[in-house]
């Protein structure tokens, strides 16, 4: 019998700085907030030094279950995630996340 580890949780914003800086797993971090206009200014900066992926919900079963050939071209310059990478679901009220983590 196969046990399913596939598991979703909310981190605290200390937990997230954390996992942020030592780095104990591999992960990705997944923006998946609608895109607005206003993202500028110190959350783009913030995103971009953090290498933070913005990717739709919508889109992401897709591209997960095809991540040989979809995700390299959607996503040249980030790690294609293996089946042990922790993905880390960014949004504003949890929503998205949520939303995000359950078609992962």
């Amino acid at each position: 019998m196969k046990i399913n580890r596939q598991t979703y949780g909310v981190l605290s914003p200390r937990a997230f700085w954390m996992l942020v800086r030592t780095k104990p797993v591999p992960f990705l971090l997944l923006d998946v907030r609608p895109s607005s206009d206003d993202d500028t200014g110190a959350v783009s900066e913030l995103s971009e030094k953090l290498n933070v992926t913005h990717i739709l919900p919508d889109e992401l079963a897709n591209l997960l279950r095809n991540r040989n050939t979809l995700w390299k071209k959607s996503f040249p310059d980030v790690p294609v995630p293996t089946l042990k990478t922790t993905l880390i679901f960014v949004s504003t009220h949890g929503h998205s996340s949520s939303h995000a983590a359950a078609l992962a």
